[in-house]
């Protein structure tokens, strides 16, 4: 058992905690534009500003490193899970904004699968992030998050190959729609960067 000198900072963990909250609510707000396409200039310009607020709270997260003599985790993982974090909602607003800048007619049920997906994700990795001061019974939530991201990718393959399957299809539409679900792919890839973060602070701590 591991003695601890020093009084744990759960500032850090707050912080955590609040990032994941807005991840959640921007994934979800992605989901609702593509699922009831109306209002996607606004539900847009509102996912932009969570992923400017994630920002702010992944500032204070290095503020805070600066500025701790002693951190409750190591200072390389607090960095890399705020930045991780940060990375899954800054594809998200990705996602969104693409969506408004290419003029997409309607999303597809490809692009609605993976954003379920996503959203599937963020909301097992927001549980994992709230219990991860106890550094304990976090396994599932990290195995649940990559078979989860093993899921997406299926999505993602099959909606490629479909895509340039078409051959009639127009290639601007196809490569704004290929980007897109880059995007989406990217963000599970990211979400599955949270989680093996989370695994190495948990074989480190436990």
């Amino acid at each position: 058992m591991k003695l601890n000198l020093f009084p744990r900072d759960t500032k850090f963990f707050d912080l955590f905690s609040a990032t994941m909250t807005k991840a959640v609510r921007a994934v979800e707000l992605l989901l609702d534009l593509m699922v009831d396409f109306t209002s996607v200039v606004e539900k847009s310009r509102r996912i932009k500003e969570i992923e400017h607020e994630c920002d702010t709270l992944s500032h204070e997260v290095n503020r805070l490193v600066n500025q701790s003599f002693v951190t409750p985790i190591d200072r390389e993982d607090i960095y890399a899970l705020a930045a991780s974090m940060d990375d899954v909602v800054d594809f998200t607003e990705a996602v969104a904004d693409s969506v408004v800048l290419y003029s997409l007619h309607q999303p597809n049920a490809a692009m609605i699968a993976m954003t379920e997906t996503l959203l599937r994700t963020v909301k097992v990795l927001k549980q994992a992030v709230d219990l991860l001061p106890h550094y304990q019974k976090l396994a599932p939530y990290w195995i649940e998050v990559h078979s989860l991201e093993n899921e997406g990718d299926d999505t993602y393959r099959k909606a490629i190959a479909l895509l340039f399957a078409d051959s009639k299809g127009n290639p601007l539409e196809i490569l704004k729609l290929k980007e897109i679900y880059d995007m989406l792919e990217e963000a599970l890839d990211k979400c599955e960067d949270v989680a093996d973060v989370i695994q190495n602070i948990v074989i480190k701590n436990a």
